[in-house]
């Protein structure tokens, strides 16, 4: 494509790349180069003027730089923007319910301050008499008409005192129980044992009892050895051991 002059004729492409470098001619190798009008200076038939023209590829590479500024938002820009917080609203039920916390914490305070107080008598407090028993009845206990062992029933009594005990007789005992021994009776109890048999008891006694009496209720009264007596310590464990075979008894610390 040959480009055209400002007359009007056209010139051939050796002549417009003349213009722009004089070594250029016609006979020139390179004009073939120059075969596109407007080519700019320093083209591949310019050496002399290439290191000075900046590149083509180049300046097409790189777009030209937008009229147009963009503003990268940051971090504390695109943050979002704190909502203000509403302060909570206190409700009637729980103004309510501390103002009963408020109104019963005196109350609880007196509770715990009584229990505390037991707990410390109860602490200083010596621990109850406790009696514990341990009961043989020997395999020929209580002979009947032909010499054969029968069942026995015992009797065991909590007392203050043992006077009036030791005074009484076995069918006071039976019959008259409360009348006999009077205000020293705390407790008593009937249990009956077969021949042979042992047996562990445990009660605990009141804090006024300081004897144990036993009464063993054989068939041939009169001729038998039927009641005993022991101590009993006014606090803690006091361990006792009542024994009976044929017409005898005995009651005895353990």
């Amino acid at each position: 494509m040959r480009s055209t002059t400002s007359s009007g004729t056209s010139s051939p492409p050796w002549r417009r790349c003349r213009r722009r470098c004089a070594r250029c001619s016609p006979g020139s190798t390179r004009r073939r180069s120059a075969a596109r009008p407007n080519r700019a200076a320093g083209s591949r038939c310019c050496r002399r003027r290439s290191a000075r023209a900046p590149s083509r590829s180049s300046s097409s590479a790189s777009p030209p730089p937008s009229p147009i500024s963009t503003t990268v938002p940051t971090a504390s820009s695109r943050a979002p923007s704190p909502r203000p917080t509403r302060p909570p609203r206190a409700s009637a039920r729980g103004g309510d319910r501390v103002t009963a916390r408020r109104e019963a914490a005196p109350g609880r305070r007196l509770v715990l301050a009584s229990l505390g107080a037991a707990l410390v008598a109860a602490a200083g407090q010596p621990p109850p008499p406790v009696v514990d028993l341990t009961v043989q009845i020997g395999p020929n206990v209580n002979p009947g008409v032909d010499g054969r062992p029968l069942p026995v029933a015992v009797k065991l009594y909590l007392l203050t005192a043992a006077g009036r005990f030791q005074a009484a007789d076995v069918f006071a005992l039976i019959e008259r129980e409360a009348a006999t021994l009077g205000a020293e009776l705390i407790a008593s109890e009937q249990i009956v044992f077969e021949p042979g048999q042992t047996r562990q008891i445990t009660r605990e006694a009141d804090g006024r009892t300081r004897f144990l009496g036993a009464a063993v209720l054989f068939r041939d009264i009169d001729r038998a050895q039927w009641k005993s007596i022991a101590p009993v310590a006014s606090t803690g464990v006091t361990r006792l051991r009542l024994t009976a075979d044929r017409l005898e008894s005995a009651l005895n610390p353990a």
